[in-house]
């Protein structure tokens, strides 16, 4: 090409500065514009225009390793005045080292005088754990490098926002537990709890005037630290899994619980004991057939959905352990289901699947509502945002997918959150279902099901199907002869 890249060097370049290398280069003769895209992840857009005058007309950051775990915000009451992040952002953690901080629109003020990151509109923060920031580039794509190998000890495995939203915690595969300060982004504390990396890190509601947090390893243990005034304090370990925990909740209907999942076949429940030290004893334990690869809760703590080797989602009541129904996937569907999440009403559940793809599915009728792809890479984890409108998707190649639900199923897990008495994020305005800008897929739902009626009607048979399981909801409403249907 005529022009040289060595022009931006020679301007932005210091004495100790560290840039990517350049792996890809476009260039639009029409509009003198170029774009380079680096090994870091980043992409550029230089305007060419003018050469001794070169300048930046876009540019975006991402993150340049497997993207682990995803986290969103909490939802804050609007009058409190806590909130270090915007409504509707949502922090993903990478094995580049990195926490990014995204938050994708931009319509209240709060939002507006947030700082956002003048390299990539979505960006809000960068928080690096690595000092060199060694891990930033990607050598393992370069063509002819056979010893660009991505070191596999190094990276952030688990990352969880605090319930009041001015902490966060991470925990990296090294085993170290770190917890941040939102407000300036500093370390508040840091304490190497494990011996292998940390699966996954949890925050409890505050029950009794008691808050905790808990870690999870590959090497089978499970610490249970002790929130106190301005630190932490570590409380008890938790040693009863036989094999890697691949993930840990709390819940607190009547009293606080510790529930846990492993490759050991074991689903641990432990039982927060009432006055002197805080202490978790274990209250009940189920054993499977299969390793069980992760779990969620719905909003009300009763029931807990987890996902088994037998490409089954179960579940079951979080207060007598047992089983409430099982969800098949469709017959042909030889998929596992890892991870697995609900929605913030309880209505939907979305798993990801072994062929790099997401299957969302209604938690009461158990029927496969549809089956989302478009990550070249497992994905690692899902979540939906906390205004309902939508699902977030990570992978390890390195991408975060934001899909957008259609305004039906949004209108759904809306109306269930009034009956459910939570209020609704600022942002949200019920609007009729509007039939353009949509696209259909997946097959036609026979039912979307609001779930209305009680749900702590206990069923002691299970029933189990091919694309569904037992409704959960003893008395559903007509089906509707709708599509479902998502918006890109």
């Amino acid at each position: 090409t005529k022009y040289k890249i060595g022009l931006l060097d020679c301007q932005f370049s210091g004495e100790n500065g560290k840039f990517p290398d350049t792996t890809a280069m476009a260039m639009d003769e029409i509009n003198k514009r170029l774009a380079v895209v680096y090994n870091d992840h980043s992409f550029y857009v230089w305007d060419l225009s003018n050469l001794k005058q070169v300048g930046k007309a876009h540019s975006a950051l991402y993150h340049s390793a497997c993207v682990w775990d995803i986290s969103v915000y909490p939802q804050l009451p609007e009058d409190s005045g806590r909130g270090h992040l915007p409504a509707s952002t949502f922090a993903t953690c990478s094995s580049d080292n990195t926490v990014r901080f995204w938050h994708l629109e931009s319509s209240s003020k709060q939002d507006q005088q947030q700082l956002r990151n003048i390299y990539s509109r979505e960006l809000l923060r960068i928080l690096y754990s690595d000092p060199d920031l060694s891990h930033l580039k990607d050598n393992s794509r370069l063509p002819g490098d056979a010893s660009a190998v991505a070191d596999a000890s190094r990276g952030i495995r688990a990352v969880q926002f605090h319930p009041s939203g001015d902490q966060l915690a991470v925990g990296d595969r090294l085993g170290n537990l770190n917890v941040y300060n939102l407000e300036f982004m500093d370390e508040c504390f840091q304490v190497e709890a494990h011996d292998s990396d940390v699966l996954c890190v949890e925050y409890s509601p505050n029950f009794e005037d008691q808050e905790f947090l808990a870690t999870a390893s590959r090497d089978r243990l499970i610490h249970v630290f002790q929130k106190t005034s301005d630190s932490y304090r570590h409380t008890q370990t938790l040693s009863h899994h036989s094999a890697s925990i691949t993930s840990i909740k709390f819940t607190a209907k009547d009293a606080l619980q510790l529930l846990s999942c492993g490759a050991d076949k074991s689903i641990m429940f432990h039982t927060l004991e009432k006055g002197g030290e805080p202490v978790f004893h274990r209250s009940n334990h189920i054993v499977g057939k299969g390793s069980i690869y992760d779990m969620d809760l719905d909003p009300s703590g009763k029931h807990m959905v987890t996902t088994w080797q037998d490409r089954t989602l179960r579940i079951y009541n979080t207060a007598t352990g047992k089983q409430r129904s099982v969800i098949k996937p469709s017959a042909g569907d030889e998929c596992s289901l890892i991870k697995v999440t609900l929605d913030p009403s309880g209505l939907y559940v979305a798993a990801t699947t072994s062929d790099k793809a997401v299957s969302l599915f209604d938690f009461y009728s158990g029927e496969c509502l549809a089956k989302l792809f478009g990550h070249s890479e497992m994905v690692t984890e899902v979540k939906f945002s906390r205004d309902c409108k939508y699902l977030y998707s990570i992978s390890a190649d390195s991408c975060i997918f934001v899909w957008r639900l259609g305004r039906e199923l949004t209108r759904n897990m809306h109306d269930r959150l009034v009956e459910l008495g939570h209020s609704l994020p600022p942002s949200v305005q019920l609007t009729p279902v509007s039939r353009r800008e949509t696209y259909s897929i997946g097959q036609p739902a026979s039912s979307i099901s609001k779930a209305r009626g009680s749900e702590d009607t206990d069923a002691d048979d299970s029933t189990t199907g091919e694309g569904g399981g037992e409704r959960l909801d003893p008395n559903p409403e007509e089906e509707e002869e709708e599509e479902v249907r998502f918006r890109f």
